[in-house]
């Protein structure tokens, strides 16, 4: 598999964030890099995360680990602090990264 650029994934993942958050009826707001879904999104819980996960794991054409590292994209890895989107898609880069 060839790197995916953050920006790329930044792109996917807001696009992801924005489609789960219309299909789940809430109202559209502006999404940027800085945005911290889990803490600045309506309705979006962990549950939404695990959806956004998902689509964006198709999205990106890649397997997300269920467990260790990649259980939650959305917290710290010590599960201590909810992170922006830009957080989240260097995770992704990083993950994607160890795997190939």
């Amino acid at each position: 598999m060839s790197a995916i650029n953050i920006s790329y994934v930044e792109k996917c993942l807001l696009e992801c964030i924005l489609e789960i958050q219309r299909m789940s009826g809430e109202e559209e707001v502006p999404i940027k890099v800085d945005t911290c879904p889990l803490k600045d999104l309506a309705g979006f819980d962990s549950l939404r995360g695990v959806e956004t996960t998902t689509y964006l794991s198709i999205k990106l054409n890649v397997v997300i680990p269920s467990d260790g590292q990649g259980a939650n994209l959305f917290v710290s890895p010590d599960g201590r602090r909810a992170l922006t989107v830009r957080e989240i898609a260097q995770r992704m880069v990083t993950l994607i990264a160890k795997r190939s």
